[in-house]
């Protein structure tokens, strides 16, 4: 387990250089500021950004600046980057600092991969629960393996660390369910507990059970400053009381209601303390939560099969489809594996088993259910599903265990790690030749990226931009005019001095009144046939597809541009 977490660690410490920079990481800073302007000059924070979180960002936040004074103490021009003016929708934080926004984007990465081993030790504990600690490492291998997640590890600054917090939020739900079994079956005895008349000996039990359920709620309130979320989580752990230890445990109201009473208050305390919008009025704060956690404002076309949907009207299987294309195909049919053997032994796992069985399993079902089912709007492939993969690693790792463990004499068990090692082979080797772009992985069964190529969304972070931008400072003329297909401010963070970065929409109209000397772009959306007219000189490309292009305009005449919504 040492070895693997040192390979993971300095293979991530290694790389995290590599990835570029994602379209949302402009304003997953300024959030943080509008927060600190609110607590510090009551300066309303825009109302679409009232209800996101702010446990990762802030964080980071408070980290980067304790860095800079144990390494700078008394310089005081480091401030945090932030727009110059508050409009309805900010935009992604162009009118900042450039310098200051690379500082923290760059700190950030480091610290996201950081978090992001959370989800690493989440996965060891639940396999080491199902299939004993001596081969749960095996677990840290199979997610590692999974690319989407090891690309997210490195740049997402919302999906990922509420991916790992949820994992661990999974495991210590397990052991937190198992230990009120075993305390209520041993220690506590009878029909009912009242503190009022019981023994001594059993109030010290349950006091002591209830401050871990108090911990757990702070822990579940943390989860939710990540993202909104994570408060389903609750109804997820009580569905796992319920069928770890059947209805009977109804039949105690008082211990059940001390114990969740316990987790509710620290919860409630702990979302309210990571939400500063919630101060003034914490109950109607709480009742504009849910809308925004049901319906998030989204209005962007979505790639999907080949046409363009609204995300609202995106068929069910959206979700199902997406995982079927993006993890690798040994681990689903491994998962398929450990599915089945979930559902033929769960009858004889212990109630620990059992919880971190119903636990993972609503990780990686549950959650996905209740957007379904409610008609959420879902966009950003695997983006907004990212927490699902650790959990399908937990199920797949304990699913190839079972089965390694079930074969008798020595050479099947080398045959059996043989064929592993073959199939796994694939997924190492794609994982380098899309390095740093592993986000954009599809499996080989789905005819990988070339077949998705025009089917879906694949670069719709802009990671790639960053490329592009570098590949530009070496042949760009002196003082030539760049435009941004994609986030500005990407732009601005890696162009070289002398170039100017001019704004699309304002500067260009989009390419109906001018055009740059240089167009950069995203190939998402209609970003690519902006200046049609101007002919491609680069792509930034993986296995024969682009993901960023460069247009040269620089001896072309001016054409006007008439792009679509």
């Amino acid at each position: 387990m040492l070895t693997v977490g040192l390979l993971i660690v300095s293979i991530g410490f290694a790389t995290v250089e590599d990835y570029g920079v994602s379209w949302d990481e402009g304003t997953e800073v300024t959030i943080v500021q509008y927060n600190l302007d609110w607590i510090t000059q009551s300066r309303p924070i825009p109302r679409d950004l009232q209800h996101d979180g702010l446990v990762f960002n802030g964080t980071a936040e408070l980290l980067f600046q304790a860095r800079q004074f144990l390494a700078e103490p008394f310089q005081t021009q480091q401030e945090l980057a932030k727009p110059q003016n508050d409009p309805p929708n900010p935009s992604l934080n162009a009118a900042a600092d450039p310098r200051a926004l690379a500082q923290r984007i760059r700190f950030k990465h480091r610290l996201t991969f950081l978090w992001s081993l959370a989800a690493y030790s989440g996965v060891l504990l639940v396999v080491s629960l199902l299939a004993g600690m001596r081969n749960a490492w095996f677990a840290a291998v199979v997610l590692a393996l999974m690319p989407r997640f090891w690309a997210h590890s490195f740049f997402n600054p919302k999906d990922l660390p509420f991916a790992s917090l949820l994992t661990l939020t999974t495991a210590l739900g397990a052991l937190l369910l198992g230990a009120y079994h075993q305390a209520t079956t041993q220690r506590w005895g009878g029909p009912a507990m009242t503190l009022g008349n019981a023994p001594s000996s059993t109030i010290a039990p349950a006091r002591k059970l209830w401050c871990w359920a108090a911990g757990y709620g702070l822990l579940l309130g943390l989860l939710g400053g990540v993202r909104l979320g994570g408060w389903l989580v609750l109804g997820v752990v009580g569905l796992a009381h319920v069928l770890t230890s059947g209805w009977k445990v109804c039949r105690q109201p008082r211990r059940l209601l001390g114990f969740y009473g316990a987790m509710g208050l620290g919860w409630v305390l702990m979302t309210i303390a990571v939400y500063p919008a919630a101060w003034p009025d914490p109950l109607g704060w709480f009742w504009q939560a849910h809308p925004h956690l049901l319906h998030p404002p989204w209005d962007s076309p979505v790639l999907f099969q080949g046409d363009y949907w609204q995300a609202a009207e995106l068929p069910w299987s959206y979700f199902l489809r997406w995982v079927s294309l993006t993890v690798p195909t040994p681990w689903l049919l491994s998962a398929g594996v450990g599915l089945a053997l979930l559902a033929l032994n769960y009858r004889n796992l212990t109630p620990t088993q059992r919880a971190g069985a119903v636990l993972v399993l609503g990780q990686a079902l549950g959650l996905p259910l209740v957007a379904i089912l409610t008609g959420a709007p879902v966009y950003g492939g695997m983006r907004q599903f990212l927490f699902v993969l650790p959990a399908i690693a937990a199920i797949a790792a304990w699913g190839l265990l079972w089965s390694y463990q079930q074969l008798i004499g020595r050479w099947r068990r080398f045959i059996a790690l043989t064929l592993l090692v073959i199939a796994l082979s694939p997924i190492v080797v794609d994982m380098i030749t899309l390095h740093p772009y592993q986000s954009v992985y599809f499996n080989r069964l789905s005819g990988g990226l070339q077949d998705a190529y025009g089917q879906y969304d694949i670069d719709y972070w802009g990671l790639s931009l960053r490329e592009a931008v570098t590949w530009l400072n070496g042949v760009a003329n002196a003082q030539a005019r760049i435009a941004m297909g994609g986030p500005q401010y990407i732009g601005e963070l890696f162009v070289r001095p002398d170039l100017t970065v001019v704004n699309l929409d304002e500067d260009l109209d989009y390419g109906a009144i001018a055009q740059p000397d240089y167009y950069i772009s995203m190939v998402y959306l209609e970003l690519p046939t902006l200046f049609a007219h101007c002919p491609t000189v680069h792509q930034v490309q993986r296995q024969g597809v682009p993901l960023a292009i460069v247009k040269d305009c620089t001896d072309v005449e001016f054409q006007q541009s008439n792009p679509q919504n």
